[in-house]
């Protein structure tokens, strides 16, 4: 195998372990044995010397690479100089467009006889690079990218570089000046807007995640038809994110995080929503039975960097997540600790809520409270002991003489709760909510203010639920002795549907919203079961290995030496058996141009190894690896040499002389 380029596998060996560094889990002990994998690939395809690659693939490559290099060179612009791609989209897809990358890399290696290094193998490597950059704090990442450019400076360099470095290169420098003014210029005027934009996308879609929650935060979401996530259930249902204590007349505050740790189930019978999610099961009770339970299955589409957390039924009997640190409160909230899933599931008995009695903060009313919201809710209780009659009574009178509405205008007192049930009657669910925990608070009822989204029969897409920002909800819980917690959803379903209208997708769009959804829940599921079951197994392998080694570090060590003393043998023998036989039987003449031309070669940074022949190794040269005379000229050796040494046909006495002439007369 000739060594020359070999600066070539250099920067594709670091590309390729970067990459494989890159897009490993943190921690996994496969990290560096995946590298140095990536490393053996590149030297194997750079040993394969495919001079003559179909030309029927030529056109295919190239258009896939320029495609790639599109859209890896988006990702970049678009996760990173102007955020509209989610980093966890632009990460997955990074790691896909740059696997194919690694791949062209690959091809192109081997054929670089065939196929130009500029055109196609640079530009890979540089693509590979780029993909695995979108990983933030990936080991190595910058020491590997440097190797890579000194590599592929060094090949340069080495080949001649350019042959023409006048107009080119004053073009190149004119358009590398005026990209750099361009983006000096562009990028503090385009800043503030790029920046309001981000942060007017991000408060729009935040509605839970934090600890606190205004009045408006879910009206802002009314017309956004933004997915938030897709779900599989036996039964539409509510499902919150945040559950909500203190009043302050204008905002919600969350309770305190009291959670107590869901224990790892070592078997339950999952049904046919949840068989099929990877993860463990975990249950917040020691014995909990299964029967009678609804099962739902999550697809998230947006999460905590979208303003978005867990969505779960009220008081989940079983969670199936893929992490531990799963816990759930007293509330029947459930906390992950901020990780994320890709696809998880939920059981709960439809109808109950958390098992635990209210606390005082179930109780607690805002500093300042209108006397005519105490005399509202006076009227209601009609002297009446807290009970469920008086959940009912309130809920129907929320519920008749006031509207639900999206434009209800600006508020204008300082005690929006009051000028919504006195003044403008009509409101949003936050709104509904709100006055319906004060009220029942100002009764004795225990109650507690609740956000999440409605899963509602028309969200149906055929097996599962579209569940859109637009379907972002607030409801009451509330608790009496007779019925323990219980969600109450005091909002006017009549004004809600003519607000949220039906919105039936054609035939066309339903196909294509089945289509991604399969795709997404195929490529959930494996990026969370399949993909850490492949390296757990290959993380076994190498644990294995690793014990093999250690405890047969003698035998293995000489098996090694032995090895490496049989390559270099056969090595020595395949050279000696490859030696070119042209010398043996040529003219002292015709032998010392042949040594002057291939001088000249090996100057050119093509130097010709002692197991290639001279014609292959001609024929193999890049076109502007030497100039047209000296091709001219290698070609009437190489020609002579053929004919002298094997056709019995050596040049004439004046042909011998005009080629030694014009061998001579090449520049020292």
């Amino acid at each position: 195998m000739s060594w020359s380029r070999s600066e070539l596998a250099v920067a594709t060996a670091a590309a390729l372990t970067a990459y494989a560094l890159a897009f490993l889990p943190a921690g996994s002990r496969l990290r560096w044995p995946a590298g140095a994998l990536a490393a053996a690939l590149a030297a194997a395809a750079f040993a394969v010397r495919w001079v003559r690659a179909p030309a029927r693939l030529a056109r295919p490559l190239g258009l896939a690479l320029r495609l790639l290099l599109v859209v890896i060179g988006s990702l970049v612009v678009f996760s990173r100089q102007f955020p509209l791609v989610r980093y966890a989209h632009a990460r997955a897809t990074g790691a896909i467009v740059g696997g194919a990358l690694a791949l062209l890399a690959l091809v192109f290696l081997a054929g670089r006889r065939a196929f130009p290094v500029n055109t196609r193998l640079l530009p890979a490597i540089i693509g590979v690079l780029v993909a695995a950059g979108l990983e933030r704090g990936a080991p190595g990442y910058l020491a590997l990218a440097g190797i890579a450019g000194l590599a592929a400076w060094t090949d340069a360099f080495r080949s001649g570089g350019p042959r023409r470095a006048g107009g080119p290169l004053a073009v190149a420098g004119a358009m590398s000046v005026a990209l750099a003014a361009g983006i000096a210029w562009f990028l503090p005027v385009a800043q503030p807007h790029v920046q309001e934009m981000v942060a007017r996308a991000y408060r729009s879609g935040q509605t839970g995640l934090s600890d606190r929650s205004e009045l408006g935060d879910v009206a802002s979401l009314a017309l956004s038809h933004r997915v938030v996530a897709r779900v599989w259930t036996d039964r539409p249902q509510l499902m919150r994110m945040q559950v909500f204590a203190q009043f302050d007349g204008h905002r919600w505050a969350a309770f305190p995080r009291d959670g107590r740790r869901m224990n790892r189930l070592a078997r339950i019978r999952r049904g046919p929503l949840l068989a099929s999610v990877p993860g463990d099961v975990y249950s917040g009770d020691t014995v909990a039975p299964a029967r009678g339970l609804t099962e739902t299955r999550v697809l998230p589409d947006l999460w905590m960097e979208d303003g978005w957390g867990l969505l779960a039924p009220s008081a989940p009997r079983f969670l199936v997540w893929p992490q531990e640190g799963v816990a759930i409160d007293d509330r029947g909230l459930v906390t992950t600790g901020g990780a994320f899933a890709q696809i998880y599931g939920v059981m709960n008995r439809a109808g109950s809520g958390a098992t635990v009695a209210p606390a005082d903060l179930d109780l607690a009313l805002p500093p300042r409270v209108d006397p005519r919201v105490r005399a509202l809710a006076a009227t209601l209780q009609r002297g009446e002991p807290p009970g469920p009659a008086l959940v009912a009574r309130t809920v129907d009178h929320l519920r008749t003489f006031y509207a639900y509405t999206l434009d209800v205008g600006r508020f204008r007192s300082r005690d929006p709760l009051a000028e919504f049930l006195f003044d403008k009657k009509a409101g949003y669910c936050e709104y509904f909510a709100t006055a319906t925990v004060i009220l029942l608070r100002l009764q004795g009822v225990p109650a507690r203010y609740v956000k999440g989204v409605s899963v509602r029969p028309e969200s149906s897409m055929g097996a599962h639920y579209v569940v859109r920002e637009s379907d972002a909800h607030a409801w009451a819980d509330v608790w009496t002795a007779e019925t323990g917690w219980v969600e109450v959803d005091p909002t006017p379903s009549g004004g809600w549907a003519l607000t949220h209208p039906d919105r039936r997708p054609g035939t066309l769009e339903a196909l294509w919203e089945r289509f991604t959804t399969m795709v997404a829940q195929a490529w959930a599921r494996w990026r969370q079961g399949g993909w850490p079951g492949l390296t757990a197994a290959f993380e076994d392998l190498a644990a294995a290995i690793a014990h093999v080694v250690s405890r047969h570090r003698v035998l293995l060590a000489a098996a090694a030496v032995l090895g490496i003393l049989l390559l270099v043998l056969r090595r020595r023998r395949t050279v000696r058996s490859l030696a070119p036989r042209e010398a043996v039987a040529l003219a002292p003449e015709l032998a010392a141009a042949l040594r002057r031309i291939e001088q000249c070669w090996a100057r050119a940074g093509t130097r010709r190894p002692p197991s290639r022949g001279l014609r292959e190794h001609l024929d193999g040269l890049p076109e502007r690896a030497l100039s047209a005379d000296l091709r001219a000229l290698s070609e009437r050796v190489v020609r002579a040499v053929y004919d002298s040494a094997y056709a019995g046909r050596p040049p004439g006495p004046a042909d011998l002389r005009a080629l030694l002439d014009d061998v001579r007369a090449l520049p020292r």
